[in-house]
């Protein structure tokens, strides 16, 4: 079976893993209720906040802490606690999912209830807070769909803000998150930098397949509440997506399913990982601008269609079933191999018979192979036609699949053919047989006529035809299934 088959598997996965709601881990830092003695507004709380970048760490100046006033009410406010960085002078970019519910409206006045505050003036010890003036934009909250909010600050800052990268993502992407982490000690937090790399088609997130997924992965970066919000940076100091929480304890039991479909263990540990909205497929909040197209079609691609299943060991088991299967096939015939890309399996169809002249020592062969023909003029014969992979997989420590091909066996499945010749076309009939002894199943296909003419010398130099059968039932030769698949794979899982 050729490789080219193989990228067109298709795989039924458990979608439970992407419908789910925020859990725990992907809610905001909150402080406790404040009483209305105690609360002195929302820019006072920041003001007094322990608010400071980590030591020996370059911290940008437009990534700053957010307060928001989350679910409390004017006699007992309560405030969780954020990151969000600045994408035009006097617009801020944070997870949907740190807006207070009862302001995700567009254009709703968030005056009073969200501030923000970047890194003091190092110069005059000026604090650097700015007040939400309205919502601009705002996402649903499910938890791998996109997470993101802008919202419109009261005057504009004198920082530079930083630059949306809008040509997607790229796999193993060196990465670096800048995210304010809570302290312990006391409302506030501490700004800090952390390298990793994005991970796409991992089991960690069904929907980041591509380079154009709405989400992905970043493998190695460590996420806690507060760091919400935090923007994903490029080498080049781009803005490539929004922290938005991870999926690690919480989701373990869901996890288990994915691995299940696969018929794999979820191993014991899981690495530091986070997810993140990909900007690349968001609204520019100042143009409005994206790739919807591209956007658009990747959402449809599903973790198996990206899966690369032409790797060296896979095409090795294919190559080495492939041959071991064809050497079983009486040589007498000429056949047409199809490939069925669906039910991954290939079919041996006589198309002719060769003239005994193209045998050296046709009796000798008569013999081995158990086929009575040629001198008689009759062949009768059993073989199976036809062959069936089975793809099993494996996930590295990074929750990658790689596939591998291995043969399923069917040995009590077979195909009996009946001919006899009459003047230069052998005819005659045929029907398959499936006996399974341990399940009492014995089932005979009703016989088929066939009629198969002697090989011409140009079917001859052919030796083999080779086609494939498309799950809406076309029949294309291999190489323009091959044409299609390399078209696919350049447009669609560029990585």
């Amino acid at each position: 079976m050729n490789t080219s088959i193989l990228t067109l598997l298709t795989i039924t996965l458990s979608i439970s893993l992407i419908n789910c709601s925020k859990k725990d881990s992907d809610v905001p830092s909150y402080i406790p209720y404040f009483t209305a003695e105690d609360y002195s507004g929302i820019e006072k709380e920041l003001s007094d906040a322990d608010f400071y970048c980590a030591y020996n760490s370059n911290c940008p100046n437009n990534v700053g802490l957010i307060f928001s006033n989350i679910d409390g009410d004017e006699y007992y406010p309560r405030i969780s606690q954020c990151t969000g960085f600045l994408v035009a002078k006097d617009i801020v970019a944070t997870n949907s999912h740190c807006i207070p519910d009862r302001l995700k409206s567009k254009g709703a006045d968030c005056s009073s209830q969200i501030a923000i505050r970047f890194i003091d003036n190092m110069s005059t010890g000026e604090k650097n807070i700015y007040s939400c003036s309205k919502i601009l934009d705002y996402s649903p909250v499910v938890f791998f769909d996109p997470d993101y909010s802008f919202f419109r600050l009261s005057k504009k800052t004198d920082l530079k803000p930083l630059k949306i990268y809008k040509n997607g993502l790229k796999d193993n992407q060196s990465i670096t998150i800048a995210k304010v982490t809570p302290l312990d000690y006391s409302k506030g937090g501490i700004l800090d930098m952390e390298n990793c790399k994005i991970g796409l088609s991992t089991l960690l997130n069904l929907k980041s397949t591509n380079s154009w997924s709405k989400t992905a992965v970043g493998l190695g970066c460590f996420s806690e509440n507060g760091n919400s919000g935090s923007p994903v940076l490029n080498s080049d100091n781009e803005v490539l997506g929004i922290l938005q929480g991870k999926a690690a304890k919480e989701y373990k039991d869901l996890l288990e399913q994915v691995f299940q479909d696969y018929k794999l263990q979820l191993p014991d540990q899981i690495i530091p990982h986070m997810v993140f909205t990909s900007l690349s497929c968001v609204a520019d909040p100042v143009n409005k601008s994206f790739n919807q197209k591209k956007c658009k079609y990747a959402e449809s691609l599903s973790m198996s269609d990206c899966i690369d299943f032409d790797n060296e060991v896979t095409k090795a088991n294919s190559d080495r079933i492939q041959t071991k299967w064809s050497r079983a096939l009486p040589k007498i015939f000429l056949y047409e191999y199809l490939s069925d890309t669906e039910k991954l399996s290939t079919t041996a169809i006589p198309i002719c018979i060769k003239p005994k002249e193209s045998f050296s020592n046709y009796e000798r062969f008569i013999t081995l192979k158990g086929v009575t023909g040629f001198q008689s003029e009759n062949i009768n014969t059993n073989y199976p036609r036809s062959i069936k992979f089975g793809i099993r997989f494996s996930v590295d420590k990074e929750f990658r699949l790689s596939p591998e091909m291995d043969f399923v066996e069917e040995l009590r499945a077979s195909f009996n053919i009946n001919i006899t010749k009459q003047d230069d076309t052998w005819s005659g009939t045929t029907n398959s047989t499936f006996t399974d002894w341990y399940s009492n199943i014995d089932l005979t296909e009703m016989k088929q006529p066939v009629s198969l003419p002697i090989c011409s010398e140009k079917q001859l130099l052919a030796n083999k035809i080779t086609k494939a059968k498309l799950p809406d039932g076309d029949i294309i030769s291999e190489e323009e299934l091959k044409q299609q698949e390399d078209i696919k794979d350049r447009k669609l899982c560029e990585r």
